[in-house]
């Protein structure tokens, strides 16, 4: 990793409803990335509602995704990584989950990855991406980002 700190937000509210991906980090050829935190909040109405599960997985498929610019934090050099968020149509090959947490849909969460907790993409995966998805039978509005390293 070079030592740029990145970020991908969806800049706003994405409505979310059943099993869908909200974002999606794609690292430039033969280079990697490691995610640094998460972060997500849902604007749910309903104190009765079921919880959200969100998921971080690997995908080597894209899907249809809106473009979403990848915004540099810190660190010397050019953005490689792109990004997207909110899919209407769903990567078809969805790897591990690599991480995931259920939370209440009027909840919002942060987490920081320690240094050994930190998720790679190493360079040398073929076809890598990072998707943060989210798995519900609610409509409801969201916020979420990732910030990482390449």
């Amino acid at each position: 990793m070079a030592g740029k700190i990145c970020s991908l937000s969806t800049e706003g509210t994405v409505a979310v409803a059943n099993n869908k991906s909200i974002l999606q980090v794609r690292p430039a050829t033969n280079t990697g990335l490691r995610v640094k935190s998460l972060g997500f909040g849902f604007e749910g109405t309903s104190v009765t509602d079921l919880p959200i599960e969100i998921r971080l997985r690997r995908s080597s498929s894209d899907g249809t995704f809106t473009a979403q610019t990848v915004r540099k934090k810190a660190g010397p050099g050019t953005i490689q990584s792109t990004g997207h968020k909110n899919a209407t149509v769903e990567p078809t090959t969805k790897g591990d989950i690599l991480w995931t947490i259920s939370l209440h849909p009027q909840g919002t969460f942060e987490k920081n990855l320690r240094p050994d907790d930190e998720i790679v993409v190493e360079q040398s995966e073929t076809n890598p991406a990072l998707i943060l998805e989210v798995i519900t039978a609610l409509t409801t509005p969201m916020v979420a980002h990732i910030d990482f390293e390449e």
